[in-house]
């Protein structure tokens, strides 16, 4: 909130102060927003670094499931069945794979929540660790919409 005018300041007194808070403001969102990136691309650096397989898949079709929980419970899971689209990293990644909830917690499900969220047709970078995809080896899936496009380029360049 912008301050008020104090009790005998001048207009243009005012107008300046108004003009250094906004500044100031706007400042402040662009050293909040500069960190934010940063920490974002140190994180999904250590993803990268950490998964032997980085793919673009894309949802083709969500259905519900019943899973175990804890071996004691079952829940209605969404079943999401994506296609991977573009190998950024590793081989041979099968054509499809299928993803769903990995928990329950106090908080609601867990798991991939973007992906299960998603509609068809949404893509997704999935990183992975080493075997077939799927919920035994994800790491980490980002909307590819959110991921920055010239890093899901810089990743695929070479192909």
């Amino acid at each position: 909130m912008p301050p008020a005018q104090l009790d005998g300041e001048s207009d243009a007194d005012f107008a300046h102060r108004l003009e250094l808070f906004e500044r100031e403001r706007e400042h402040e969102a662009e050293l909040s927003a500069a960190s934010g990136t940063a920490w974002a691309n140190g994180y999904e650096n250590a993803v990268w670094e950490a998964s032997p397989q980085v793919v673009v898949a894309r949802l083709i079709s969500r259905e519900t499931t019943r899973i175990e929980i804890a071996g004691y419970r079952e829940i209605n899971s969404p079943l999401a069945t994506l296609e991977v689209t573009q190998t950024a990293r590793g081989a041979g990644a099968p054509e499809r794979f299928t993803l769903q909830y990995t928990g329950l917690t106090s908080c609601g499900p867990t798991g991939p929540l973007d992906v299960l969220e998603g509609e068809v047709g949404d893509e997704f970078v999935i990183f992975a660790g080493t075997g077939a995809l799927g919920m035994k080896t994800l790491i980490k899936a980002y909307p590819a919409i959110d991921f920055r496009r010239r890093r899901i380029a810089a990743m695929t360049a070479g192909d």
